[in-house]
């Protein structure tokens, strides 16, 4: 047949047959068989007469016989019910009429019959006959409601019949399932019951469910027996709920530090499948609150350099993260029951703690530290008194920076940035034998610095004499350099500076200088375990660029790179240095003008590049 068909729309099977004169004294057989392959099919079987007959085969008088209990490699047969007229319907394994690949018809032999057969028999106009007459039903309800703007309610209700479908989709037959979906949500704005407090307290909450029901049974073509929807159906359920605060006000007072710095939400979350293979669940508990709060204050002049120790911004906040989730297996039994048996049962007890600040404690000295510090409350740890549980940190990360502007530099506009990070991943992830201890860690630490100038070289085109002084007749010695400076843009310069260091299997504390980011040195402390492994990285880089505009319309645009990498990895040690220079770009505008073909072309560009490129790559101890 080539492509597996489905015969589900129809209820019979029909074809003619033609026997040889006097056949029915070989006591022949005809038989058809329907299926997916050759050892899992449906059989029918009459006796063959001379002359033509037409055959009818009820479908479901096949199917039904697979609710009969049989190995896959055994034969169900029924000669009862066609016994009037001699008909045999069989089945072999698992057959279904939703994919039939494979159609075949012979002649067999009752082995009471004579031997020595010979005729020939005609199997003609297959066909499938009795369409699926079943009509379908679907409809949808949605309701919105709104009062004012303190409530507001969505409700849905969707049926969906296992025989519907739409017309002009391209469908022929409905989707198999009796489908019935029911949604409701809410949002509650609390805080109208207090209009002028400033303060908003959204609560909503949402109740999802659905069902599917199939028409016949998982991976067959039996209609369901009423008895067998709850072992067969498909459910989904979900709720959800959550709840948030803040207060946007004026800030004034104590309010400043109290209800106004305060941020919070927790939210909680339910769902449920069900299926005939599996059945899963899963809730979550989530809450965070924050207290933010500018303290900040003008600080105190010392002679031109304003000094403030006091941090500017505060934020505190604890998040916690509760969570479950629990998979079984589902299989159905000889009896037509399902079994369940657990597959994973994975809990989760979540506790993070943060803390970020600003600071300026110099004029034009900015500081930043930020602290996020995760802890596992499934492992046990008593605090100092002994008497609550503070888990055990399973994640610490943390990073400062520091910017830096000159103020009285600002001829060259200077910028100095530099950022360190570090961080501790303690998870199950990082414990690869039953022998590791608890505290086994993973920590890697990484800095950065940054800093550009300008160089004001038009800055130096522009000074003059001193004032009323008439030095149109004289001549300056610097005038050249003047008039060179002229035709140039200020040089930008750019010098970075990036580390980093991966020290995996290990316990200990590495030391205040590894946590800055800033060295790859760790403590004697430390102690490796088996399997540990120290990745080092360095990248040093330096950019340079600028214009000259020697006249007008012609445009040099010059930069200048230089890179320096060193790694030091699992595979070995690499240098990569890189410099590129010189690297010129120019561009000559309107050159139709110069041509004189104004009238002809309305711009004409030329533009020419050049650059020079060395790279080496290679182990650092080696001659470059």
């Amino acid at each position: 047949i080539g492509n597996q068909q489905g015969w589900t729309l129809y209820q019979e099977i029909r074809f003619y047959i033609h026997g040889d004169a006097g056949v029915e004294s070989q006591q022949a057989r005809a038989v058809a068989r329907f299926g997916p392959d050759t050892v899992n099919y449906y059989e029918y079987s009459i006796p063959l007469k001379s002359g033509w007959q037409s055959v009818i085969i009820p479908m479901e008088r096949l199917s039904g016989l697979k609710e009969q209990p049989h190995p896959d490699t055994a034969m169900v047969v029924d000669r009862v019910t066609g016994a009037a007229t001699g008909e045999i319907y069989a089945v072999r394994g698992n057959p279904s009429f939703t994919k039939v690949n494979r159609v075949s018809f012979g002649v067999a032999f009752d082995s009471t019959g004579p031997g020595n057969s010979f005729g020939e028999a005609w199997f003609d106009e297959l066909r499938l006959s009795a369409v699926r007459k079943d009509r379908g039903v679907a409809s949808n309800v949605t309701v919105q409601s709104n009062f004012a703007d303190v409530l507001a309610l969505n409700g849905s209700y969707n049926l969906q019949d296992k025989d519907y479908f739409r017309v002009g989709l391209g469908d022929n037959q409905g989707t198999g399932f009796d489908h019935i979906a029911t949604g409701l949500s809410s949002t509650l704005n609390l805080d109208r019951f207090m209009p002028t407090s400033g303060v908003q307290m959204p609560m909503r909450f949402s109740v999802q469910h659905s069902s599917d029901v199939p028409k016949f049974r998982t991976g067959s073509d039996v209609i369901l027996d009423p008895s067998r929807q709850d072992i067969e159906r498909r459910e989904s359920n979900s709720q959800s709920f959550d709840l948030s605060y803040n207060r946007s006000s004026p800030s004034k007072g104590l309010a400043r530090y109290t209800i106004n710095a305060l941020n919070g939400r927790m939210s909680y979350n339910r769902d449920g499948s069900i299926n005939p293979q599996s059945a899963d669940s899963a809730w979550a508990f989530t809450s965070n609150v924050s207290y933010s709060v500018p303290i900040g204050g003008s600080g105190v002049r010392v002679g031109p350099v304003r000094v403030n120790p006091i941090p500017r911004t505060l934020l505190l906040a604890a998040d916690w993260v509760s969570t479950r989730r629990v998979s079984y297996s589902r299989a159905f039994t000889d009896s037509g029951t399902i079994d369940q048996d657990i597959r994973s049962d994975v809990k989760q007890r979540l506790l993070t703690l943060r803390v970020d600040t600003s600071m300026e404690p110099l004029s034009g000295i900015r500081m930043t530290y930020r602290l996020n510090s995760q802890r596992d409350m499934l492992l046990h740890q008593n605090d100092f008194f002994g008497g609550f549980n503070r888990g055990t940190e399973i994640r610490h990360d943390q990073n400062v920076g520091l910017n830096y502007r000159p103020r009285w530099l600002t001829l060259l506009n200077p910028e100095i940035d530099l950022r360190g990070t570090y961080s501790e991943d303690a998870g199950p992830t990082v414990r690869l034998l039953a022998s590791d201890p608890r505290n086994l860690k993973r920590i890697q630490n990484s800095g950065s610095a940054h800093t550009n100038i300008t160089i004001p070289l038009s800055r130096f085109a522009g000074r003059r004499g001193p004032a009323g002084r008439d030095s149109s007749d004289s001549f300056s010695p610097f005038a050249p350099f003047r008039f060179f400076f002229s035709k140039m843009q200020d040089v930008s310069a750019t010098f970075d500076m990036s580390r980093s260091a991966v020290l995996d299997r290990v316990a200990g504390n590495p030391g205040l200088a590894f946590q800055s980011g800033f060295t790859e040195v760790f403590d004697t402390e430390v102690t490796r375990y088996s399997n540990s492994t120290f990745q080092t990285s360095r990248r040093y880089s330096a950019r340079a660029n600028t214009s000259f505009r020697p006249i007008e319309r012609l445009t040099f645009d010059i930069h200048g790179d230089y890179l320096l990498q060193f790694s030091d990895q699992v595979g070995g040690a690499l240098r990569t240095s890189q410099v590129a220079w010189p690297d010129v770009n120019a561009r000559w505008t309107d050159v139709q003008r110069l041509l004189g073909l104004n009238q002809t072309l309305s711009s004409m560009t030329i533009n020419s590049w050049f650059t020079r490129k060395t790279q080496d790559t290679g182990r650092p101890d080696r001659e470059p």
